[in-house]
């Protein structure tokens, strides 16, 4: 009996020990895990707010881009006002303006470094939303301003049609308006009429020239309609044949000037050579007309052939004119057939007859 009261004394205490043991192992255990519990929360906060920190510094690099965005956009609709061929594209783009506006003046709270693990995260999934939709609007608004650049691109297309075609009108009524046919009649009008024949040269190459000028115009290339700078090339090329044949016109007007003054300078010179030939018909005819003896008596009209004149009688050189005969003294007294006697007869040259 003894022996067993021992045995059962010492198994109790080993049960004793046992649990104490178990029951120290147990708090140990415990302490351990709320320790590493505590460790991994903290460990999360801080992830979270340094998460938060680098997404904050994303939305804010993401609002600036579409500040940027933004500028460019609206800069875009003022300078293309009523310049698009669908004004619809303006509307749609202002829209797009006013939403990323309000992603670009959103502002984030970042958490406070004391803050605890589910503060934390939650604010850092609200920056990471905000990031998502600042980044959403770039996209669309990317979109509506390209519209407007098409739409532009195609108005201005539009224009350089109307400009070309508007050339190309005007280049046909330019050519339609050249009439070199009175410039020809007057050069067939002025041949050998003139004193110089280099006006006439110069109005034949002017004529020339203009219609070197004309056909040129007549055959530039159709219009390139498919681009803007296919129809301001033609639009040009246009421009240059018209202003081209408006000089050559303006040439062919200042070459028949010419030749009309060298046409007034001919006539000048045969008006000259009319009245220097009048002049020397006159003189001649002037000369061959019978003049009036001085010394005619009594006949009214009567004149004596030309070369004769009155002798002098009692001149003072006593010598009879030329052609004439002097009576001589002796014959004074003389009475010629049905002539009385007078000192004023003479004798005809050749003959044995007097005349008085």
């Amino acid at each position: 009996m003894p022996a067993t009261h021992h045995h059962q004394e010492r198994s109790t205490m080993k049960n004793t020990t046992k649990i104490l043991v178990a029951a120290a192992a147990a708090v140990t255990l415990t302490g351990g895990g709320l320790v590493a519990a505590v460790w991994i929360d903290h460990t999360a906060t801080h992830r979270a707010i340094a998460e938060a920190a680098t997404l904050g510094d994303q939305v804010a690099a993401a609002q600036r881009d579409l500040c940027a965005q933004i500028d460019t956009a609206q800069t875009l609709v003022s300078d293309t006002v009523d310049k698009v061929r669908d004004p619809q594209v303006h509307t749609h783009l202002k829209d797009e303006v006013l939403d990323a506006q309000a992603a670009c003046a959103l502002r984030i709270n970042q958490p406070d470094d004391d803050a605890d693990r589910s503060s934390a995260e939650r604010q850092r999934d609200a920056i990471a939303r905000a990031l998502r939709d600042v980044r959403a609007h770039k996209a669309p608004l990317q979109a509506a301003s390209d519209a407007v650049s098409e739409q532009h691109a195609l108005w201005l297309l539009d224009q350089a049609k109307i400009a070309a075609q508007q050339a190309s009108d005007d280049l046909a009524a330019t050519i339609a308006a050249v009439n070199t046919a009175p410039a020809e009649e007057q050069l067939t009008a002025t041949d050998g009429r003139v004193l110089d024949n280099a006006p006439r040269q110069v109005l034949r190459d002017s004529i020339d020239s203009l219609n070197a000028a004309v056909a040129t115009a007549t055959n530039l290339p159709a219009i390139d309609e498919s681009t803007v700078e296919g129809c301001n090339a033609a639009a040009k090329a246009r421009a240059d044949a018209k202003a081209a044949i408006e000089a050559a016109s303006t040439a062919v007007a200042e070459a028949q000037g010419g030749v009309t003054q060298a046409k007034a300078a001919w006539d000048a010179e045969q008006a000259r050579i009319a009245a220097e030939q009048a002049r020397h018909a006159a003189a001649s005819s002037s000369s061959g007309t019978k003049k009036p003896s001085p010394s005619t008596s009594g006949s009214s009209g009567s004149t004596k052939p030309s070369g004769t004149t009155k002798p002098s009688g009692t001149g003072s050189s006593g010598k009879a004119p030329s052609g004439m005969v002097p009576i001589p003294d002796r014959w004074k007294d003389r009475e010629a057939p049905g002539v009385a006697p007078s000192t004023d007869c003479t004798l005809r040259p050749g003959t044995c007859e007097f005349e008085k």
